[in-house]
């Protein structure tokens, strides 16, 4: 196995009306990289980096291991490093973005074995609800409804012009 880096941004949900339905993919990143090792190791860095498990109940971990589950495959020994820009408990999917970088850098390194709607469908079961990991997997604003098991979106345009400002608070709560 090469080093694998996935980079994915943070989100913002539950957009006016649209409540569980409207999600949208902000520039604000962090980074998973997979590399091969002798034995597990988790490496945190920037949010997160005195509170989150380093261990395999990590979620970044545990996506990764559910998709080689699902590839009838044991998870291969790697150090996994997880540079994250993304405030934990803020509303702003730090828990989407670790779930979609497990599972999209588990399906780089399983040779692409399983396509987009299956990893939207993986990363909702997973986070509970599909508003934020949607647009944290297609990027930009999108609307997404589930039917039965089948995820429909809907890339919504916005213009150019669009900026956001975000107000983060200086502590962590429950989102």
């Amino acid at each position: 196995m090469d080093k694998i880096t996935v980079r994915v941004p943070a989100t913002t949900a539950n957009l006016g009306p649209g409540f569980d339905c409207l999600g949208m993919a902000l520039e604000l990143y962090n980074t998973v990289e997979l590399e091969p090792a002798f034995k597990f190791e988790m490496v945190v860095t920037g949010e997160g980096q005195d509170s989150l498990s380093r261990r395999e109940d990590n979620l970044v971990y545990e996506a990764i291991a559910m998709l080689h589950a699902k590839a009838q495959l044991s998870t291969p020994p790697m150090r996994i490093t997880c540079h994250n820009s993304i405030p934990l408990g803020s509303g702003l999917g730090s828990s989407s973005a670790a779930i979609v970088g497990g599972l999209v850098a588990a399906n780089l390194l399983l040779g692409e074995r399983f396509p987009q709607t299956e990893l939207l469908q993986e990363a909702t079961i997973m986070e509970g609800h599909p508003d934020n990991v949607v647009p944290a997997i297609l990027g930009g604003c999108q609307a997404v409804v589930q039917d039965g098991k089948r995820l429909v979106t809907s890339s919504i345009p916005l213009p150019p012009q669009l900026r956001v400002a975000l107000f983060i608070p200086d502590f962590q709560m429950p989102t």
